[in-house]
């Protein structure tokens, strides 16, 4: 049992105090690792990837993480500026309504969306990329490489 393990397994009859002196570790050290097993916890990493799934309404969102709505709009002001979250939004899925709806942009904060590229876009232009060179992948090294890191990209991009 590793010691990550073993901080789990105590807290769930000890205290953090009791956990850290059991296991000769400081409590910060305790409370990292029991942030990290409980992913529902509000950090920016676990917020993003609450957007990433589709989880925009703050009711949705406070209900993820067991908080109150109030603390997600805290949390965005705190963390972020909603011009940052709108742009993560439409980045995500280009939905230029959703971005604008979540967030309440303005037209002015909406028309600066528009200029960004958008993860449906680069998708959809990198297949079709894709689709043009797989004909051609064969004929040199240079060709086969371009092929391997386009198909690389998209894979990254779990498209």
């Amino acid at each position: 049992m590793t010691n990550k393990e073993r901080i789990i397994e105590l807290s769930k009859h000890f205290n953090t105090n009791e956990v850290a002196e059991i296991c000769k570790v400081s409590v910060s050290y305790v409370y990292r690792v029991l942030r990290e097993h409980h992913s529902k916890t509000l950090t920016l990493t676990n917020y993003l990837n609450a957007l990433q799934q589709g989880i925009t309404n703050k009711a949705d969102l406070a209900a993820l993480f067991g908080v109150e709505r109030t603390t997600i709009f805290r949390f965005e002001q705190k963390h972020m500026a909603k011009e940052t979250v709108g742009q993560i939004l439409y980045i995500l899925n280009g939905n230029i309504d959703e971005a604008k709806k979540a967030q309440a942009l303005t037209n002015e904060e909406t028309a600066e969306l528009l200029q960004l590229p958008t993860l449906p876009k680069v998708t959809h232009e990198l297949r079709q990329m894709l689709n043009k060179l797989e004909k051609h992948k064969k004929l040199t090294p240079f060709h086969t490489e371009l092929y391997n890191k386009i198909a690389a990209a998209l894979n990254a991009l779990k498209c």
